[in-house]
């Protein structure tokens, strides 16, 4: 494994390098291409919830860290059109 890099044009690179098991909110964002604010919603998903694994890192329940193996797969899994997924959700017009 080794590091994810933006390339641009919404893909990534891979630097080799020494993996990592384990990352922060941080890197997992940078991961999944989205913002660390959304991580909480995202694992709220029945796919995530399937594929992401994660840990409190104190009692408190104040951070969390992800297996970047599981974070990889979620990513191939989006990507995969055979994969179900939940309905996306439409408003309803009023009147």
């Amino acid at each position: 494994m080794g590091e994810f890099i933006p390339n641009g044009s919404g893909g990534f690179i891979l630097r080799p390098g020494k993996p990592k098991l384990e990352v922060g909110p941080s890197e997992a964002a940078r991961i999944l291409n989205c913002a660390q604010s959304s991580l909480t919603n995202m694992l709220d998903r029945p796919l995530a919830q399937k594929y992401i694994k994660w840990r409190w890192t104190s009692d408190s329940h104040g951070k969390r860290v992800f297996d970047s193996a599981s974070l990889q797969a979620y990513r191939e899994a989006l990507a995969d059109p055979e994969v179900p997924r939940a309905p996306k959700m439409v408003k309803k017009k009023k009147g």
